[in-house]
């Protein structure tokens, strides 16, 4: 095929690669996500094919080419002859330093691009969960395989990307993509628009308003005037997402290009204005987050919502703190590329529940650079950073060269500043993942040409004939290709449909219709299954009373195959207390549908306290862990060691209020009343109530405080009741008589309409009830 026809291809390709941030296919497993990065793989795998036989059949547009075609051992001798001129700078004259920048430098972004990923790729293999590292989860499809895709779209652009006309439409292009996307979270049912996190929304309109504003100057007509709209556009939709680390981000690329407008400006009165703003900003700045009581700065929600005592920011320094304290142990691989769950959960610090009690298993550390230590090590955190150095080396260079202007240098240096602090409190994604390889591929080929005009001319060869080699190319990159998409896009997307076929079939009661769906793509040999494996462990333990007509053949077998299912997840990584969790939990589900037959209710009562040791040995620091090996010890009628366990997790956090709940109903089953009504008074004074999990222990309860006349509580468990027991109507009438004792007339009303849908007896009585109260 001739050049103009692969480019073609190439080029359509890459803008197609943009449009993967509007797919959302809802009959896919997290469908935001998945949608996406499979549309994108694909297309990629598509795109290489043609990519590597472009490159085979005309070598000059390959990116690693350098001038001259030379064998091994005189590209060596040259570099050594070179590396001497450079020892002795004034014997080199400015054409071999520009020489040199040529065929050694030009490429300097290429390489630390691939020094990352090959330093991600070998932590995938030393780490403690290769199958995450390289194949990663549905929830945020990053492992190597889906992530390396993006340095492909990187070496596609430096190849087909040559002069700035092709540039400036393909700038045009993006921005108008994320101009749309801005308006899906601006008029759509929410803020993140076809994105799905409002995170990744301001990433990705960081680097749409910056390229606007790049565009914006290069531009020498009067169509100029036209990109402040999109800007104006994102802005709306970056308010909406209101996340605290993208506004340090797009504050901080304000910084950036102020500083530089003025330090490289000319002119001395706008160097001194500029100069001057950048450090009223930051004064500004510092007065308004120690004041945040003063009259005008009560109003600003940015600053208002910022505080480093804030309850995500507190957890997030948990999170930071576990990464330090693991890195003595994975200095220089870290844990493998993706396994920072890992690391927090060894880690784990039960202060974390003074902040939140949800949210607490952390795939990621949300600061991008503690995340790469963490998982890739020293290595992976030096190469990552030396893709920043060669980027601020290119920039040197292109300015000395007057290959851009100061305005533009300082809208360039503006964004890489912005996304490099926002990434401080937040991880790359697919959005931001285009973005960067593009912002990247711009940086290559302002260094790698003189002028805008590229080099595309030079590169030119009129060809349009079929040569074997590569006739040879598409066939075997096809192939590879072909296999590739089959394999782990097709079976994956297969397996993504079928679990929400599957969770359809869970949604009308058809537990055993599930599991046969469950089962026949389950074995399809998708590398994703484990999060599908999980949602149909989740699901069944979600409908108990599915089970309870079952025959007890097909119970057998959806039971015995969940707990296949665990332990296939738990082997992927034993070190992973989550599914040791979950492997103890779907025992013990299997326990208490079998607690008729005694044999087989012991075996998987004992196999799900061995799972629960497991995971609070991996994970010391988790309560609830400690609270579910609570209910599997009361399974086993081994009070006092249920009693201990909850001692032990109060040690960690006192804090706690389920705890004392679950102490208090323990101590109570164990007929240690004493004891139990005393833990029983914090639990209610804690306003835990609905917390307390034994209707029998409830009723217990209620008894004894009605004993002792206190009728406060008394209200408090038997809103509790009311919510285990909420088919029964004599709980509802007991709640009604204890509202209107209160004075609360209108929670009485409400109670007594629901004690008469559920008995329609009780009709009249209520009816009769609720005119006495309007009269």
């Amino acid at each position: 095929m001739s050049q103009k026809v692969y480019l073609w291809i190439l080029r359509v390709g890459v803008a197609l690669s943009f449009l993967s941030v509007f797919l959302v296919y809802t009959n896919f497993l997290f469908p935001f996500i998945t949608s996406k990065q499979v549309y994108f793989n694909v297309l990629i795998e598509i795109l290489v094919v043609f990519w590597l036989s472009f490159i085979i059949k005309y070598p000059n547009w390959n990116p690693f080419k350098t001038r001259e075609k030379k064998g091994f051992l005189n590209k060596t001798l040259e570099k050594i002859n070179i590396f001497k001129h450079i020892a002795k700078k004034k014997n080199s004259t400015q054409e071999e330093v520009e020489e040199i920048r040529e065929k050694y430098i030009g490429s300097g972004i290429t390489f630390a691009l691939i020094a990352f990923f090959t330093v991600m790729l070998i932590s995938s293999f030393f780490g403690v969960d290769f199958n995450l590292s390289f194949w990663g989860d549905i929830e945020r499809m990053l492992g190597f395989f889906h992530v390396v895709h993006f340095l492909f779209l990187y070496l596609i652009i430096i190849t087909i990307m040559r002069d700035w006309n092709d540039w400036k439409w393909l700038l045009i292009y993006f921005v108008g993509v994320v101009t749309i996307v801005a308006l899906t979270g601006i008029y759509g049912a929410e803020a993140y628009g076809t994105v799905g996190n409002k995170a990744y929304m301001a990433g990705f309109v960081i680097f749409g308003m910056f390229f606007s504003a790049l565009l914006f100057f290069r531009e020498k007509t009067f169509f100029k005037w036209f990109y402040p709209i999109p800007v104006l556009i994102m802005l709306i939709a970056f308010k909406g997402a209101g996340i605290a680390g993208a506004y340090a981000g797009l504050g901080a690329g304000v910084l950036v290009f102020l500083f530089f407008y003025g330090l490289l400006n000319s002119n001395k009165i706008i160097k001194g204005v500029s100069l001057s703003l950048f450090l009223v900003i930051i004064l500004s700045g510092v007065f308004a987050l120690t004041h945040k009581d003063y009259p005008i700065i009560k109003d600003i929600k940015p600053i208002q919502d910022f505080s480093f005592q804030e309850k995500t920011f507190q957890t997030r320094l948990i999170a930071w703190g576990a990464a330090w304290k693991d890195f003595k142990d994975h200095p220089v691989l870290g844990t493998g590329h993706g396994n920072f769950a890992i690391t927090f959960d060894r880690y784990f610090d039960a202060k974390f529940y003074n902040f939140t009690r949800s949210g607490t298993y952390f795939d990621r550390a949300h600061n991008n650079l503690v995340d790469i230590v963490s998982t890739t090590g020293a290595l992976g955190l030096l190469s990552y950073l030396s893709i920043f150095m060669a980027v601020s080396y290119y920039f040197w260079k292109i300015y000395k060269r007057k290959r851009t202007n100061y305005i533009e240098l300082s809208i360039l240096l503006a964004l890489l500043g912005a996304y490099f602090v926002q990434n401080l409190a937040v991880f790359d994604s697919l959005p931001t993942y285009i973005s960067l390889m593009l912002f990247l591929g711009f940086i290559h080929f302002l260094f790698n040409t003189r002028e805008d005009s590229g080099n595309k001319k030079e590169l030119y060869v009129k060809d349009d004939r079929l040569i074997n080699r590569e006739i040879y190319g598409l066939i075997v990159f096809g192939v590879v290709s072909v296999v590739i998409i089959f394999q782990y896009s097709y079976i994956t997307g297969k397996m993504l449909y079928q679990t929400i076929e599957g969770q359809k079939a869970f949604a009308q009661r058809d537990v055993y219709g599930a599991y046969l769906i469950y089962d026949d793509f389950l074995g399809g040999g998708s590398v994703l299954d484990r999060d599908s494996r999980d949602s149909f462990i989740r699901s069944i333990m979600e409908n108990p009373a599915a089970f309870t007509n079952m025959e007890e053949g097909k119970k057998k077998e959806i039971l015995d195959k969940a707990i296949d299912w665990a332990w296939a997840n738990v082997n992927y990584n034993q070190e992973d207390s989550l599914f040791w969790l979950r492997l103890a939990q779907t025992y013990n589900y299997a326990a208490r549908l079998n607690y008729e037959d005694k044999d087989v209710f012991d075996e998987y009562a004992n196999q799900a306290l061995f799972a629960v040791n497991k995971s609070i040995e991996l994970s010391p620091g988790r309560i609830p862990v400690y609270m579910y090996k609570n209910q599997v010890l009361i399974t086993l009628s081994r009070y006092d060691e249920a009693v201990d366990i909850l001692l032990e997790a109060l040690e960690l956090n006192d804090q706690y209020e389920e705890v004392h709940c679950n102490l208090a109903e323990t101590y109570l089953i164990n007929q240690e009343d004493e004891k139990g009504f005393e833990i029983m008074d914090k639990c209610l004074a804690m306003g835990a109530s609905k917390t307390l999990r034994y209707s029998s222990m409830v009723k217990n309860a209620i008894n004894h405080y009605m004993e002792i006349g206190d009728m406060e509580s008394v209200l408090k468990l038997y809103e509790r009741l009311s919510q285990i027991q909420v088919n029964d109507p004599k709980v509802w009438v007991g709640l009604t008589q204890l509202y209107m004792q209160q004075g609360e007339e209108d929670k009485a009303m409400r109670a007594a309409q629901k004690a008469a849908q559920l008995d329609p007896s009780l009709k009249a009585d209520v009816e009769s009830f609720i005119n006495s109260l309007e009269e």
